[in-house]
């Protein structure tokens, strides 16, 4: 009796324990049509939390729309508390709302409704673009952010006064739809969230929206891909790899719909590495000049280089010019081009949106700052590397992205391991030039090309890298409009990465939508800075990029 007690026992617990994983395989419809009596009304006095909790009688600044919250998209999901995306739609394309009496709504479009913007833009619920914003930050969890506040994660979608711009998206006529996606920090997760899963889940996302075209607002052959930092580089991978074979096992595996594509039309990015594998080089290639630095963190405060980083800054700096030059482009005449993009960002700034109260003018502005002056009635400057000394001083040591410790973001990504071949082969090429030091790291660096997700650790590299699409080494769909929005002050990561890539789409590929915008910002606190003066601004070239 008590061995069958014992054996009762057992089995109860067992079955306890088998539980949870059972509700984890739940399937999911992906027919959203099925949903579209579960919307919610949002205005200035209900405020959206995470995972769409509302809470009356706070205040937000949140344009009235109504809210479809925690769609799956995708049958098998990982974890559907973070493989959902939230849908936003003005009150203007809605017909009809049916209360259900339980704070929920069954939504009718109203097709001819127009919504005329302050741009002066006009759209129908069937031809309004979709923003698909993602809120990836250091590779971390995406999660469905709270409109109208300020409440978690990094805050790159703002305007230089720090206002969040999220539902001013809404505001413009758009259908504001924000993507959660599984990232290194997710627990409990058998893929533990690195790479390809941020990616993957985008794509999904993409397909779901698709998919459901008919029945959801917003037109989506018009999907235009938002991020920043990691967020802008996944933006930008999504954009440069619509519909590789690549990732279709990854697709399959969460029960994607299969049948859909993920190409889409455009992306506004911020400060995207795009190129995990060169980001050590580019960034030491923007800070060509720079030995000193402040370094974040505990251990932080002002650093100089000493003679071994100096000597691996030269190092890159030219492994970096021999990588543009295997793109195609003439390095005498690169760095010119970026001066350019510079001096046009002062002229904009300088004659719409310089600070008259604390800089008189033109001129005065010139004369508060390093690295520029006044020449012929405008504010030039006075050379890249004095500009970048000045405006854009580095936050980060040399290796900061594939870091000794593997500690950076990018480390974790690839299962805190080391990942460029391109900084372990300047490393060994100082190695075998005598540099002991050198060849320490060398020796560090040189690890097992061990699986993660299934993938060796460099086609994973391989695969989320903007590059690799963009130079046709892996066939995809690229999209034909592009922002790359970057602030002058990001120590972070910089914009030449971004430059590059945008260079190359406009020389290489012929692509002509193609804006490379730096925003002169001199007083933002966060480390990419605030590229956007005002949202109307952003409301314009949006405009403009969903009239193509």
């Amino acid at each position: 009796m008590k061995k069958m007690i014992a054996l009762i026992l057992t089995a109860v617990l067992l079955l306890s324990l088998l539980l949870p994983a059972l509700a984890e395989e739940k399937t999911y419809d992906l027919d959203a049509s099925k949903l579209m009596n579960q919307w919610v009304y949002i205005d200035s006095t209900a405020v959206m939390t995470p995972m769409g909790q509302i809470k009356e009688g706070e205040t937000a600044d949140v344009y009235p729309c109504y809210g479809l919250l925690n769609v799956v998209y995708c049958a098998n999901p990982e974890s559907a508390r973070i493989q959902h995306l939230d849908i936003y739609v003005p009150t203007e394309y809605v017909k009809e709302a049916r209360d259900n009496g339980d704070s929920t709504f069954t939504l009718t479009f109203d097709e001819e409704a127009v919504f005329t913007n302050l741009n002066g833009t006009s759209y129908t619920v069937n031809t309004a673009p979709i923003i698909y914003q993602n809120t990836i930050d250091g590779y971390k969890e995406g999660y469905s952010i709270t409109l109208g506040t300020e409440t978690k994660g990094i805050h790159l979608n703002a305007d230089q006064s720090g206002k969040s711009i999220y539902g001013d998206y809404v505001r413009a006529g758009y259908i504001y739809v924000c993507v959660g996606s599984r990232g290194v920090d997710s627990e409990g997760l058998e893929s533990r969230g690195m790479a390809p899963d941020q990616i993957v889940d985008l794509k999904a996302g993409v397909r779901y929206l698709k998919a459901n075209d008919a029945v959801l607002p917003g037109d989506a052959k018009k999907i235009i891909a938002v991020g920043g930092s990691a967020g802008g580089s996944c933006a930008a991978l999504l954009g440069v790899s619509g519909n590789a074979e690549v990732f279709l096992p990854y697709l399959e595996k969460i029960g994607a719909v299969m049948d859909a594509t993920d190409d889409i039309y455009g992306a506004r990015v911020q400060a995207p590495i795009a190129n995990v594998d060169k980001a050590d080089m580019a960034y030491e290639y923007l800070h060509s000049t720079e030995v000193n630095y402040h370094q974040m963190g505990p251990n932080g405060g002002d650093k100089t280089f000493d003679d071994f980083q100096i000597a691996l800054q030269k190092e890159l700096i030219a492994a970096f010019e021999s990588y543009l030059t295997e793109l195609g482009f003439d390095t005498a005449t690169f760095k010119d081009g970026y001066l350019a993009a510079i001096n046009k960002a002062l002229d904009v700034y300088t004659t719409r949106w310089l600070d008259r109260e604390q800089y008189g003018d033109a001129e005065g502005f010139a004369k508060a700052y390093d690295g520029v002056s006044y020449v012929d009635g405008k504010v030039v400057a006075d050379s890249l590397e004095a500009f970048v000394a000045s405006f854009m001083t580095r936050g980060k040591s040399i290796m900061a992205f594939d870091t000794e410790a593997r500690k950076s973001w990018e480390s974790k990504l690839f299962g805190e391991a080391h990942f460029s071949t391109s900084l372990l082969a300047v490393l060994k090429k100082m190695a075998a030039e005598g540099n002991e030091e050198a060849a320490r790291l060398a020796e560090a660096y040189t690890q097992p090309d061990t699986g993660v997700n299934g993938e060796g650790r460099q086609e994973l590299v391989r695969m989320m890298s903007c590059m690799t699409y963009l130079t046709g080494e892996e066939k995809a769909d690229i999209a034909r409009h592009w922002r790359f929005n970057n602030s002058t002050m990001d120590g972070d990561v910089g914009s030449m990465m971004a430059y590059m890539m945008s260079r190359y789409m406009k020389e290489k590929l012929g692509i002509e939508d193609v804006d490379f915008y730096l925003g002169i910002d001199k007083i933002s606190p966060a480390g990419h800075g605030y590229p956007d003066f005002c949202f109307l601004d952003v409301e314009a070239y949006l405009d403009a990029m969903a009239a193509e």
